[in-house]
C-alpha cells in the first residue's frame, strides 16, 4: 500500500465519486452486501473517506469564494471614475508627450519676490523697533496717567507718520519694480513654452520648429495679459501688508486701557503675523502665475497647431493632491472647448493649471 499524499485533483475525484454513488446505499444489493458500488465505496475510504474529501473540497471552495470576493471588491474600488465631460479619442489621433513642468522658472520667480518682500519686511521691522523705543512711546503711560490725553497723542501721531511713510515708500518701490520683474519672468515662461512645444510635438506630422518662429496675434495678447496680471498682483503686496499692519496697530491704541506694554506686544505680534502672510502670498503668486502663464502659452500654441483635445496629466507632486484631479481627471481626454469641472464645490470648469495653485499639465492630442 503506497502512502503518498493525495493531490487536490484526486481528492476532488473522490468527493465526486462519493457524491454520485451515495444514492446507491439505499439499493437492495447494497443492503444484501453484494453490491459492486459498495465495494468501490469502501475502496475509496468508505464513509470516513466521504467525510474527509467533502471537508477538503468545501474548504477549497471557501478559499476560492473569498478570493473572488476580494478581486471583485478590488475591481470595484479600482474602477476609475469618469468626468461627464470625458471624450473618446479617434483612432487616428496622435497623443503628444507630456508637457514638462516649468520648475526652475517657478523657483526663480519665488526667489525674486521673496527677496523683494524681505527688503520691505526688514525695513518695516527696523522702523517699528525705532517707534517702540522712541521717547513718545515710553512716555505714553505717564502722559495718560496725568490725564494729558492731548500730549499722549504725540505717540499716536508718530505711529501714523511712521506707517504712512512705509506705505508710501514701498508702494512706490513695488510699483516701479513690478513691470521689469513681470516682463523678465514672462519672457522666460514664453521661451520655456517654445522649447516645450518643440519637445511635445517632436515627430508630429508638421514642422514644430517652423511653427514657433513667429508669434501670432493671439499669443501676443496672452503674453501682454500675463505681464499686466503679474504687475497688478505684485503691486498688491505692500498695500495688503502695511495697510493691514497699520490697522492692527491702530486698534491696539484705540482702547482706553491701552498702555505701553500693550502697544509693544501688539507691534511684535502683528509684525510676525503679517510678515508670515505676505511671504506666503508672494510664494503663492509666483507659483500660481508660473503655472497659469505657462499653460496659457502652451495651449495657445497647441490650438494654433490645430489641436482641439488633450489628455489631463496630474502632477503627482503636491502634499495634498486634489482628489478630483488625481482620481478622476488624470489620464482622461477632454476638449479644449468643453473643459471638465475642476472644482466640485464651486462647479468651476476649466483646464489644467487654471484652478488656484494647480500644477497639473496635459498631453495635447493632434489629428493626423
Amino acid at each position: 500500500m503506497r502512502r503518498e499524499p493525495l493531490t487536490l485533483s484526486t481528492v476532488k475525484r473522490m468527493y465526486s465519486f462519493f457524491s454520485r454513488h451515495e444514492v446507491d446505499k439505499s439499493s437492495k444489493s447494497w443492503k444484501e452486501g453484494n453490491s459492486k458500488a459498495e465495494q468501490a465505496w469502501l475502496g475509496w475510504g468508505g464513509d470516513a473517506g466521504f467525510r474527509w474529501s467533502r471537508g477538503i473540497v468545501n474548504r477549497e471552495k471557501k478559499k476560492d469564494s473569498a478570493s473572488d470576493t476580494k478581486e471583485t471588491t478590488t475591481n470595484k474600488t479600482n474602477k476609475k471614475k469618469e468626468s461627464k465631460y470625458t471624450i473618446q479619442l479617434d483612432s487616428g489621433d496622435i497623443v503628444g508627450k507630456r508637457v514638462p513642468k516649468p520648475t526652475t522658472i517657478s523657483k526663480n520667480y519665488v526667489s525674486t519676490l521673496e527677496k523683494l518682500v524681505k527688503k520691505m519686511t526688514d525695513d518695516t521691522d527696523k522702523q517699528l523697533k525705532k517707534l517702540i523705543s522712541s521717547q513718545q512711546a515710553k512716555d505714553y503711560d505717564k502722559l495718560l496717567q496725568k490725564n494729558t490725553a492731548q500730549d499722549a497723542k504725540s505717540y499716536v501721531s508718530l505711529q501714523q507718520a511712521v506707517l504712512n511713510a512705509l506705505i508710501t515708500k514701498w508702494t512706490n518701490a513695488f510699483k516701479s519694480l513690478s513691470k521689469p520683474i513681470s516682463q523678465r519672468f514672462i519672457n522666460k515662461v514664453n521661451n520655456k513654452s517654445k522649447q516645450s512645444f518643440m519637445y511635445v510635438t517632436d515627430k508630429m506630422p508638421f514642422d514644430s520648429k517652423k511653427a514657433t518662429l513667429r508669434t501670432p496675434a493671439n499669443l501676443k495678447e496672452s503674453i501682454k495679459g500675463a505681464v499686466n496680471e503679474n504687475v497688478d498682483l505684485i503691486k498688491t503686496l505692500p498695500t495688503e501688508y502695511l495697510v493691514k499692519l497699520k490697522a492692527d496697530l491702530n486698534r491696539a491704541i484705540a482702547g482706553e486701557s491701552a498702555n505701553y506694554a500693550d502697544i509693544q506686544e501688539s507691534i511684535e505680534k502683528s509684525f510676525i503675523k503679517r510678515t508670515g502672510q505676505v511671504k506666503r502670498r508672494a510664494r503663492n503668486i509666483a507659483r500660481d502665475q508660473t503655472n497659469k502663464a505657462y499653460s496659457s502659452f502652451n495651449r495657445t500654441r497647441f490650438r494654433n497647431a490645430k489641436c482641439s483635445k488633450f489628455v489631463w496629466q496630474h502632477n503627482g507632486g503636491a502634499k495634498e493632491p486634489r482628489p478630483l484631479h488625481k482620481d478622476v481627471l488624470n489620464g482622461q481626454a477632454f476638449s479644449y472647448d468643453d473643459p471638465p469641472v475642476i472644482d466640485e464645490k464651486t462647479g468651476l470648469r476649466g483646464l489644467p493649471a487654471e484652478d488656484y495653485n494647480c500644477g497639473c499639465t496635459e498631453r495635447p492630442v493632434f489629428p493626423v
